[in-house]
């Protein structure tokens, strides 16, 4: 399996403090694992040490040699799959430090809970999470309820909700490009245990997603 391959799947199973609790383990320096473990180091992320960390979080052989993948839910219908990707390709670029799953199942106390976008941070912890919705969907109280169970559930930051045209004026034909008075999106926040419903999104990202 190769190294890029482990490394983004490591990501994908951390979990927050998972990281320390490694090096500890492994007798191995927090800065070193976390070169190892990012897509964008040159360390090369060898069997000993996938089957070292294995062993160490209680996964069974070869699990970091798996897929993290889940698969998509093409009964939702193509297009509105085919959207959700792009929006998440554009998160890499606003992201090039973090990781993007796109979609991701998150599992908490015997519970599971599909998400269209995930977006973790270098130690594994989420930095928000996303579902895209139907139509107005966005606004509806059951899908918010939904996504701060999710935020709750993985301890993210942020959480948003958006429709496939959020953003999106259908008469204009330059590409990113994206319409305040178009946008079809909620954001929220994560403050102290307390999930709370903000304006916009952090760090600007409409301008470069339209959500």
């Amino acid at each position: 399996m190769d190294s890029q391959t482990r490394k983004k799947n490591i990501r994908a199973h951390l979990q927050r403090g998972d990281l320390k609790r490694l090096s500890e383990e492994l007798e191995m320096s927090y800065s070193y694992l976390s070169q190892a473990f990012s897509p964008g180091s040159k360390f090369t992320f060898t069997d000993e040490l996938a089957r070292k960390v294995e062993q160490c979080m209680g996964w069974t052989s070869g699990e970091l040699d798996k897929s993290a993948e889940v698969e998509i839910n093409t009964s939702r219908g193509v297009l509105f799959e085919m959207a959700i990707k792009y929006r998440a390709s554009l998160f890499e670029k606003v992201y090039p430090d973090k990781t993007i799953k796109n979609p991701y199942l998150i599992n908490s106390g015997g519970i599971e809970k599909r998400i269209d976008i995930a977006i973790k941070n270098n130690d594994g912890s989420f930095f928000a999470v996303g579902q895209q919705c139907r139509d107005q969907d966005y606004l509806s109280d059951k899908e918010a309820e939904n996504l701060m169970l999710v935020m709750a559930m993985s301890g993210a930051e942020y959480g948003f909700l958006f429709s496939p045209s959020s953003g999106v004026d259908s008469t204009w034909q330059g590409e990113n490009r994206y319409f305040e008075e178009k946008r079809e999106s909620r954001w929220f926040k994560n403050t102290t245990g307390k999930i709370v419903e903000i304006g916009s999104g952090p760090d600007n990202v409409f301008e470069h997603l339209g959500i």
